[in-house]
This record gives C-alpha cells, sequence and structure tokens, in this order.
C-alpha cells in the first residue's frame, strides 16, 4: 500500500509539472535564477544511519548556475560538520563537488533542482579508521521556495552525505 501510494503522489506530480512547463524547461533556470548567480544555502542535515548511530550536522553548499551545453546547469562545492550519536565519538567533515540541473518547471516562486556529489570525507574521534561511510558521493532532488529574489527556504533529500537536509538559501 505504501508503494502504491508513493507511485500515485509520482505520478500525480509528474502529470501537474508535464502540463506547467515551457518548450524549453530543460533549457531556462526557474524564476529567479539568472546565469552566473550565485546560490548560498545553510542547512541542518540528518546524514545515512549506521547499525547504532545517526549522523546529524551542518551542511553549507555554493552552488554557481553556469549554462553548459544550452543546459541550466549548476557547479559549486559543499562542506559540513557532522556528528555520529548515540553510540559513536566521530566527527565527519565532509567536503564535496556539486554539478546541479536546474529545470524551469513554471512555477514562480518555486525552484525544482537535482544535485549530485563527489566527496571526500574526513573523519576522527573514537577508531576513525574503522569507519562504515557508504558512499563519498550520491544524488539529491531538492526545491527552494523564493520569498524575495534574494532570500530562499529549500530542502534536499537524497542518498548519499546526507538523507535530508533543511535551512536557508540566499541568492547573490
Amino acid at each position: 500500500m505504501k508503494k502504491f501510494l508513493i507511485l500515485t503522489v509520482m505520478i500525480a506530480v509528474i502529470a501537474v509539472a508535464a502540463f506547467s512547463i515551457d518548450d524549453d524547461w530543460y533549457e531556462t533556470y526557474p524564476a529567479y535564477i539568472e546565469p552566473g548567480d550565485v546560490l548560498l544555502n545553510v542547512g541542518v542535515g540528518f546524514g545515512v544511519p549506521y547499525i547504532d548511530a545517526v549522523q546529524m550536522g551542518t551542511v553549507v553548499s555554493v552552488d554557481v548556475a553556469v549554462p553548459l551545453g544550452g543546459l541550466a546547469f549548476s557547479l559549486g562545492g559543499s562542506a559540513g560538520f557532522n556528528v555520529s550519536f548515540p553510540n559513536d565519538a566521530r566527527f565527519f567533515l565532509p567536503v564535496a563537488f556539486r554539478f546541479g540541473w536546474h529545470p524551469n518547471l513554471g512555477f514562480e516562486k518555486f525552484a525544482l533542482y537535482a544535485v549530485a556529489t563527489a566527496a571526500i570525507p574526513f573523519v576522527w574521534g573514537k577508531d576513525p579508521f574503522n569507519v562504515y561511510w557508504p558512499a563519498v558521493g550520491g544524488i539529491a532532488a531538492g526545491f527552494r521556495f523564493f520569498f524575495t529574489p534574494s532570500f530562499a527556504l529549500y530542502t534536499e533529500a537524497g542518498y548519499g552525505l546526507n538523507l535530508l537536509v533543511a535551512g536557508v538559501g540566499f541568492r547573490f
């Protein structure tokens, strides 16, 4: 039943998006984002759970809107500080390269995007050489809701460095 509900919601979202987009939806950036803009995100994330611990920490990412091949891409990086708890005393400093795609789905204040990351996790604390780190990269889908042309709330969900991140976004 749960899978059916998720599939139904996904089909509904895709159907609504399909009827609201222009012919150049994959080439143009969403509202409030122009080529050359710098997008700064600051948030709190929940990391990949372990057998006896969960990660939680802060994430800062910077993306620059760079059209590549006529498509609405972004390049950037991110860094964070994660701590695993309750039974684990490990600290993680993931430093990542980000590559994103920002299609224009026709929403005025919403900006949906997909991002792929490749990271190097620096680990220290209890037994730092016996660390299970399931990925040094990953993929995520995210959205921003712009309150003004330069201020937004954002969230990203995916797999890799963090399962869920939420925070504030700024556009310069």
